[in-house]
């Protein structure tokens, strides 16, 4: 038996299961996030010496130095770094348990000197803490939010649950290049669309 075939029955079974329900325009699953508002909510671009949030809302540090080194990169962008209170916990391969992770992200949006969430590490776990993080006070409060990898996750969720336009760019800790330096500085502080 190939991949193919076993994808392919899969989907085909999985279609089959839940076709009563779509034949009859049923919603299969409930989501775990409430719908977007209509209008998008667009954060501030940051300014030099603007403090921002670390957080670790997926996988853990991956050394045991990478707290200070995300310290370090941050403030060489000309921002102040704030660590999240559950920076360097570990449960498992997770950067804490699934509520930690969203303490952290509720705590940086809770903090009004705290201007951007800058999440430092991807890897997983991101989709799992979501149901904990508090969109009625992402809503109030809109700050940047920026990451990648499995952060994508939780920049989809604020973005479904509360309209707020999130940004798909370099972990706090993986700016490498020109390039990266270049639209990361025009994404955070010049307020100009990014343009293509």
């Amino acid at each position: 038996m190939t991949r193919r075939s076993v994808l392919g029955a899969m989907t085909a079974l999985g279609v089959s299961a839940a076709w009563p329900h779509l034949a009859r325009g049923q919603v299969v699953a409930a989501p775990i996030l409430p719908s977007m508002s209509t209008a998008p909510v667009l954060p501030s671009v940051l300014r030099q010496g603007d403090r921002v949030a670390l957080v670790w809302p997926a996988s853990r540090a991956a050394a045991p130095d990478e707290v200070e080194r995300a310290q370090k990169e941050v403030a060489e962008w000309g921002l102040v770094p704030m660590v999240g209170p559950h920076a360097g916990k570990s449960y498992a391969y997770l950067a804490g348990t699934d509520v930690e992770r969203a303490k952290d992200v509720n705590w940086a949006f809770a903090d009004p000197e705290i201007r951007a969430v800058l999440c430092v590490r991807g890897g997983w776990g991101c989709a799992r803490m979501l149901p904990y993080v508090d969109m009625e006070l992402v809503r109030a409060n809109p700050k940047l939010v920026m990451g990648f990898s499995d952060i994508t996750a939780l920049l989809v969720g604020l973005n479904q649950a509360t309209g707020l336009v999130t940004f798909h760019g370099p972990n706090a800790i993986s700016r490498d290049s020109e390039f990266s330096t270049k639209w990361l500085n025009k994404a955070l502080f010049d307020p100009a669309p990014m343009g293509t």
